[in-house]
């Protein structure tokens, strides 16, 4: 191994891996600068600006932070999955998670330094990282089932085709099914999201809501209070719970508050119509799940028409969701003043500084709401925000796909197109059994311990390469790691009488 792949090359993944903290701060903190000229231009010349253009202009910036959450860590994974020192210091899904890990946090401090620049409030960096995950639960749960999805999905091409073995990539993917459920099934949330200090029963808020339930007719399952600085409250059909946030109740009286709950509880009586919102999930897992069984000459074209679909998907269920939301704001203009709930409704957009009018949002803009409960705003009809934020979104994604796709290549290119490197690269078991036997010959026992055992990873049905691992591990005097591979040789041998015979029995001392 340490022939095989230069010792410079083993280093850099573990580094990158480690360092990805401080570089995704750096790399969302100087996109975001550079997207908050206009909003730093307008707040010189105009000091006093009103609300709506603040949050206006600042959408481009925060837009580029979400970037940093959702598609960084994913990237690191990805890159950290491919590097050829994943062999060398560790397992890959090991050094995968430590990457994504430390994208995440160094995104997350990046968006706290925003938050301050746009004059958001923040409490303590664990009371943010609590309250970053409790906002991104969904995105994770999605996340986990489509990698879970694909797990399955490989292991039923193993079963099918002997060249196709479940590996360590496959069994990690299988893990994150339970995490899936977790995260989507709202039972499972509440002692999840309980353990972090995130929910807490809110016991004198449902007291006081009391009246409210009554005269609604809607009584939620529980009341929970949620430890986060956004304000907003949050509805949970399937699980027949709401959710209110510190930030809401910090900003809002106790009328508002009553009114913005109303919309809520309108939320509750789309139990059933709550499944729809389920169906781009359960696409994207059937597209996961399928992938494995897709030719790799038909790969992009089959992601390609995936997302194409799941983009018309999207839309009509945006489109969906946002009837639902005039439905229940129909609701709460019925069980509070229209003013109360509008001048609530507003408060909460002002405190999160989400712009009054956004285009593609699942919910209506903000201008609108209030005119449908006729209630005219004191502003003009502010613009949208601008375009180019959408333009250096998807310049940024685009650019990280095309960097993640042809970074396997670019360690090809800095190995001078090594053949040992490529076979490292590759997912098949025979050139690292091959390269394996090369270093075993050299001397070089823990280079070949770790190639056995990246090919056993692949290729767990063949009997051969624990076979050779015991021998390797028996000349480096790990007797019980020896007889563990080849009591997996035997297994795998089954009742193949002439293999059997070629099993060597194992002398050593413990």
């Amino acid at each position: 191994m340490d022939t095989a792949v230069p010792f410079w090359m083993r280093c850099v993944p573990l580094a990158a891996a480690v360092l990805y903290a401080p570089f995704t701060y750096w790399w969302v903190r100087g996109g975001t600068v550079l997207t908050l000229r206009s909003y730093r231009r307008t707040l010189r010349q105009h000091p006093c600006v009103h609300w709506t253009e603040r949050a206006r202009l600042s959408m481009g910036a925060r837009r580029l932070a979400s970037l940093g959450l959702y598609a960084l860590p994913i990237q690191a994974m990805l890159l950290a999955r491919h590097s050829v020192g994943s062999l060398a210091w560790g397992s890959v899904p090991l050094v995968s998670a430590v990457a994504a890990v430390a994208c995440f946090v160094g995104a997350c401090l990046a968006i706290r330094r925003l938050g301050l620049e746009l004059g958001l409030k923040h409490e303590t960096l664990l009371y943010d990282l609590r309250a970053m995950l409790f906002s991104l639960h969904t995105v994770i749960g999605v996340g986990a089932a489509m990698f879970g999805a694909w797990g399955v999905g490989h292991c039923v091409a193993s079963w099918r085709d002997v060249k196709l073995s479940p590996d360590s990539d496959t069994t990690l993917a299988l893990l994150c099914v339970p995490v899936a459920l977790a995260m989507l099934w709202g039972p499972a949330q509440v002692p999840f999201f309980r353990a972090l200090g995130v929910y807490r029963r809110a016991s004198s808020l449902a007291h006081t809501l009391e009246p409210l339930f009554e005269a609604t007719g809607i009584r939620p399952r529980a009341v929970w209070l949620v430890a986060t600085p956004w304000a907003n409250a949050l509805a949970f059909p399937l699980r027949g719970d709401i959710a209110v946030t510190e930030g809401a109740l910090e900003k809002l009286t106790s009328k508002e508050l009553a009114s913005i709950v109303a919309h809520e509880l309108g939320h509750l009586r789309e139990r059933y119509h709550a499944w729809w919102r389920l169906t781009l999930v359960w696409f994207l897992c059937a597209v996961s799940f399928a992938l494995p069984f897709v030719d790799s000459d038909d790969t992009v074209v089959f992601v390609c028409a995936a997302i194409a679909l799941g983009v018309l998907m999207a839309r009509a269920l945006q489109a969906w969701s946002r009837q639902r939301e005039r439905d229940a704001d129909q609701i709460a203009i019925a069980a509070a003043d229209p003013a109360t709930y509008a001048r609530a409704l507003e408060k909460l957009y002002e405190a999160n500084l989400s712009p009054a009018t956004q285009r593609g949002s699942a919910h209506p803009c903000l201008y609108d709401r209030l005119t449908d409960a006729n209630v005219q705003p004191d502003y003009a009809r502010p613009a949208l925000p601008p375009r180019d934020s959408i333009l250096v979104f998807a310049t940024t994604l685009l650019i990280f796909s095309s960097v993640t796709v042809l970074w396997p290549h670019a360690w090809r290119a800095a190995s001078g197109n090594s053949a040992a490197v490529a076979a490292v690269l590759s997912h098949d078991a025979y050139p690292l059994g091959r390269l394996a036997l090369e270093a075993w010959r050299a001397g070089d026992l823990n280079g070949a311990i770790a190639l056995y055992q990246r090919a056993e990873e692949l290729d767990a049905q063949s009997p051969w390469y624990p076979r050779n691992l015991a021998a390797v591990l028996n000349d480096a005097g790990d007797c019980r790691g020896a007889r563990s591979a080849l009591g997996r040789a035997r297994a795998n041998a089954h009742n193949d009488h002439e293999l059997h015979a070629t099993l060597f029995t194992l002398d050593c001392n413990e």
